[in-house]
């Protein structure tokens, strides 16, 4: 058999992710090629979020389709994962392989994919092992479904990471059974609207930190959505909370660089 000599040519990954950039897309089409995707997986819902995040803009695409594993992830994320030639479904919007990274890169530098198939969570061994290397200590998943939570308790690479059970403002039986189980600490909602509006609790907050307590739930209940001020904390607190979270705000003020002037009002109540 004669041997054929030759040398493969990579591309430069720097170059390759700039050129990606230049298909010609605007904000809308780039989208609408993900949500393609979306179609495809027989999604029946599709949210999307934009959020300018004081200049450092992201896009949020979720959908409810029917997912990818691992290894079908790991070959979404190659640039031109599919043969135009091969057969395809009717419903297959995808042709190339290409949009879901043209698409994004096209108006963005970092591209986060993440999926689930069958009720697994992709590459979540994987996800729990590299937290316990960097030595996270908790686990909050706000939009998980208690299906996922009960996942994240179970892999074998959990380690002594700790799962936060986050708590609605329901007192359902399913609800606080799932708290029975919580670990570390329970982070309670304090509205069922979104965070980072300040001051905006609920009147059923209350009541659901009392129901925990008279369930007999021993885990710290600690109130978050919505904290920015040392009377939000006197407020958490007089309900008989374990503590309090300030998320935004907290970011806000590290991005504004006066977080140490910010945190001065707090003094003893974290003290």
């Amino acid at each position: 058999m004669e041997e054929t000599n030759f040398e493969y040519a990579n591309p430069n990954p720097a170059s390759l992710m700039q050129s990606l950039r230049a298909f010609g897309y605007d904000v809308s089409t780039a989208v609408a090629d993900l949500i393609d995707n979306s179609i495809t997986a027989r999604a029946k819902r599709i949210d999307i979020v934009f959020e300018w995040n004081d200049g450092n803009p992201w896009i949020s695409i979720a959908d409810d389709g029917y997912g990818m594993s691992e290894d079908e992830l790991f070959e979404a994320m190659k640039t031109g994962s599919k043969n135009p030639l091969d057969s395809r479904s009717k419903n297959d919007l995808g042709r190339f392989g290409l949009g879901l990274k043209t698409a994004s890169f096209s108006q963005c530098k970092r591209l986060t994919v993440a999926s689930k198939k069958n009720n697994l969570l992709t590459g979540i061994d994987d996800f729990l092992k590299k937290a316990n290397k960097a030595g996270v200590s908790y686990v909050l998943s706000p939009d998980a479904s208690r299906k996922f939570n009960a996942q994240l308790k179970s892999p074998s690479e959990k380690g002594n990471l700790q799962i936060i059970s986050f708590s609605s403002l329901s007192v359902d039986e399913d609800e606080m059974n799932y708290l029975k189980e919580s670990e570390g600490y329970i982070f309670q909602r304090s509205t069922d609207g979104q965070t980072g509006v300040p001051g905006s609790f609920s009147d059923k907050l209350g009541e659901k930190i009392d129901a925990i307590k008279t369930a007999g739930i021993k885990t710290p209940v600690v109130v978050g959505f919505g904290v920015s001020q040392p009377s939000h904390f006197k407020m958490i607190f007089d309900l008989n909370a374990d503590g309090a979270v300030i998320g935004s705000a907290l970011f806000k003020h590290i991005l504004n660089k006066d977080l140490d002037e910010y945190l001065e009002q707090f003094k003893g109540w974290y003290e």
